[in-house]
């Protein structure tokens, strides 16, 4: 397993500890993306928006994973 699955292993599991858990959503977004994944990027994007609402930031990953 790359480092890549690894991060992506431990951040679902740091979700289901704690599904509100807003970095793991963008941490995921990120690697989603870099993947060219982008549909699921975005559904990771929208669940730490879902979150946290103000964070332009993630808005600013949203926009480019489209």
């Amino acid at each position: 397993m790359g480092d890549i699955d690894k991060a992506i292993t431990q951040h679902h599991k740091a979700l289901q500890f704690d599904p509100g858990y807003y970095l793991s959503h963008v941490y995921l977004g990120n690697i989603y993306q870099k993947q060219g994944n982008f549909e699921q990027a975005e559904r990771e994007y929208m669940s730490a928006l879902a979150i946290k609402t103000d964070d332009s930031v993630v808005s600013s990953y949203l926009g480019d994973a489209y």
